[in-house]
């Protein structure tokens, strides 16, 4: 294909998921693609990803439940340089965990918030943002 057909400079993509290391999950490669042509890629998470579970082996007993936010941060730092995404915008809400878990009855976790203050506070983002494609 034509470099001129690949260029996508000034194109904006914003993808919204509910915990970091799910950009990387469900979506890494086309980001990173994006990234490279020249769009300018938002990451917008609804939560730290606080709960969780040490899902390698090899870390197990090396990182504990306690670690997992630092842990998680330092991967979204990560998947942030290797993907090119430009803006990280955090939400600000509590990871929920699983459902029926002590965690997703904290009045803070995500699960429990009011959907029309979610909604604000993303439309806010996208109004900053002005992205043309929101996945």
């Amino acid at each position: 294909m034509p470099a001129h057909l690949m260029d996508h400079t000034g194109g904006r993509l914003m993808v919204v998921y509910a915990h970091p290391d799910d950009e990387v999950f469900t979506a890494g490669g086309t980001i990173a693609l994006a990234s490279r042509q020249g769009v300018e890629v938002t990451l917008a998470l609804a939560t730290g990803g606080e709960e969780g579970e040490v899902v390698n082996p090899e870390l197990r007993g090396v990182v504990s439940l306690t670690d997992l936010p630092a842990v998680r941060q330092e991967e979204l730092a990560c998947s942030q340089r290797t993907l090119g995404i430009k803006h990280l915008v955090k939400l600000g809400f509590r990871d929920s965990g699983m459902a029926g878990t002590i965690s997703s009855r904290q009045p803070a976790a995500f699960s429990n918030q009011d959907r029309d203050e979610v909604t604000r506070r993303l439309v806010q983002v996208i109004r900053e943002l002005r992205p043309h494609v929101i996945c």
